[in-house]
């Protein structure tokens, strides 16, 4: 009896030991359809009409919708929840706010801008750009944003796939993902028609904030970096990176999707 009991848990741990990838990459399928039963709707498209960099959108009719989202329908967001909690965010912000989409060309994408400027900004000087780090937006500097626009001209933009921008496909291999979002900066700054830019980044953005200053030095008058991201290269022998193997298995099942489902599956909880 001891014998058969030994025999059929060591069947299982080795069955287990080969299939629990596949084992957690379908209850995570299955935890997917579960949601889906729920009407999720379809992803923020990149060909989302919205204004034009002409068409200014004044912050004061944005602060007048200041309404609890009153719907129950489950959705990953609401666009009028993200608006009407930008509009608290800035509400501190004494400065007059003027929030723009501008258009750039990665999948006909539009970044999502907002510029400050206070009664004694000089319009000469070169302006600040703010930008915000992994699942933040705008509204992540609405407590710095004043005592900066007293002298100078300010602007914060959603990076795109955050916030109000687009949510354009990006390319799997990561340095194009890096050279794509670089691009969509440049984009930014043409249509913006800034020559130099003062560049303030935290986080994730500070990555780009430096990968743009190296592809673009001559637009940089200043780069400053608050807390940002680093990735040291890969190691050449993989014998060098030896995880402990619980920390393996976590960081396994977690790769299998993104940082940020588990928050839109919750959908109005979330």
């Amino acid at each position: 009896g001891l014998e058969v009991t030994l025999l059929a848990k060591l069947f299982i741990y080795r069955i287990f030991q080969r299939y629990w990838k596949l084992i957690c990459k379908n209850f995570f399928t299955f935890a997917l359809l579960a949601t889906a039963s729920l009407r999720l709707p379809a992803v923020y498209s990149q060909t989302k009409p919205g204004p034009s960099i002409n068409d200014d959108v004044s912050m004061e009719n944005a602060k007048d919708s200041n309404k609890p989202c009153r719907s129950w329908r489950w959705g990953r967001f609401s666009f009028e929840a993200l608006a009407d909690a930008e509009s608290r965010l800035l509400s501190i912000v004494r400065a007059k706010i003027v929030s723009t989409f501008v258009n750039v060309r990665l999948a006909c994408s539009q970044i999502y801008t907002i510029t400050a400027k206070g009664d004694e900004a000089d319009e000469r000087r070169v302006p600040l750009l703010f930008v915000h780090g992994f699942a933040a937006g705008v509204g992540i500097w609405a407590a710095s944003i004043d005592c900066i626009a007293e002298r100078r001209v300010v602007h914060a933009i959603d990076l795109l796939g955050f916030g109000r921008s687009s949510r354009p496909e990006f390319s799997d291999d990561p340095t194009l993902a890096e050279l794509q979002y670089v691009q969509s900066i440049e984009d930014w700054r043409r249509e913006m028609n800034i020559e130099k830019m003062v560049i303030v980044a935290h986080s994730f953005g500070g990555f780009l904030a430096t990968s743009y200053a190296l592809e673009h030095p001559d637009r940089v008058r200043h780069l400053v970096l608050v807390d940002p991201w680093g990735f040291p290269e890969k190691p050449v022998d993989d014998r060098q990176i030896r995880p402990v193997g619980w920390i393996r298995a976590v960081a396994t099942v977690v790769s299998m999707f993104n940082p940020l489902s588990a928050l839109r599956a919750a959908g109005p909880y979330g």
